[in-house]
């Protein structure tokens, strides 16, 4: 995920090298009801923006994907350092023109010997298809990798930096309406839409590296409290889970093969992982 991260940046980086356009939509005057603040670009406005983003960003990030198995070691740190693919009862999760793939086939089509291999597997997925999974990595000459598990949150919730304010937010009818002058801003509009594509980890990343530089480059248009409104909801509005990941490290070791009956899930089958770090994993289904 990070070479996409980085090739995202670049293209805001673009866009901000290219110039910006201050100027609101046709009729947007009438229609703003957000006062139009003038307010200072420096590094007093910049500083209080990232302190505002430091306190949204202490709130983890939500799992990528629902109804993962709890993970055995609440501690356990989570890091963007690799792609996680997604196993469920039906499946790999694919693309649009393949929703689930059978795991044998995704590992020898999709996952490369050389790249760090990550699992999020659904807690209710049978251990039959994770054994096929382990075996098909093992097939290719890959032993090692990591598992994403769901963890209690530690951080609560932050409160919106103006509850008035975005409460005012909330109720208005369009984006002129909520954000004043801020919509013109071209080049926060395409910073918006290109960290609309991240993931909810990767985010907070993206709006600390660019985010407030963006506006700023555009004269801070609007009020600040609108400003610091729209950088909350972009950093945490999808973060709304009561679980974050956690990543735990696990080679594939057939002496410790776990044994499990035809109707195990993988979510019974982690209760019963190894206190060994990495996890030594491997699967036997009885009677097979």
């Amino acid at each position: 995920m990070l070479p996409r991260l980085l090739m995202i940046l670049g293209t805001a980086a673009s866009i901000l090298a290219g110039g910006c356009t201050k100027t609101a939509p046709p009729g947007a005057e009438a229609e703003a009801e957000v006062a139009e603040d003038a307010n200072t670009c420096d590094s007093a406005l910049r500083a209080e923006l990232m302190a505002a983003l430091d306190s949204y960003c202490a709130y983890e990030p939500s799992l990528a994907k629902e109804g993962l198995a709890a993970s055995p070691d609440p501690a356990a740190p989570y890091t963007i350092d690799r792609p996680y693919l997604v196993l469920m009862p039906e499946g790999v999760e694919g693309g649009s023109l393949s929703p689930f793939i059978p795991p044998t086939e995704y590992v020898e089509t999709w996952v490369e010997p050389r790249q760090l291999f990550g699992a999020a597997i659904v807690a209710d997925t049978p251990a039959k298809e994770v054994a096929s999974l382990l075996q098909a990595l093992r097939d290719k000459g890959i032993t090692t990798g990591a598992l994403q598990l769901a963890k209690p949150r530690t951080v609560p919730r932050p409160a919106p930096p103006d509850p008035a304010e975005a409460a005012r937010i909330q109720g208005s009818k369009s984006g002129v309406e909520a954000y004043g002058a801020l919509v013109g801003c071209v080049d926060w509009v395409g910073f918006h839409s290109a960290g609309s594509t991240l993931v909810a980890d990767q985010r907070c990343t993206f709006a600390r590296e660019v985010g407030a530089d963006t506006w700023m480059g555009c004269g801070c248009p609007g009020s600040v409290s609108a400003f610091k409104q729209h950088l909350y909801e972009f950093v945490i509005s999808r973060r709304s889970t009561e679980a974050t990941p956690a990543a735990i490290d696990f080679v594939i070791d057939e002496s410790a093969a776990l044994v499990a009956a035809p109707t195990t899930t993988w979510g019974e089958l982690v209760q019963r992982l190894p206190e060994a770090r990495p996890i030594p994993l491997w699967i036997t289904i009885e009677g097979e």
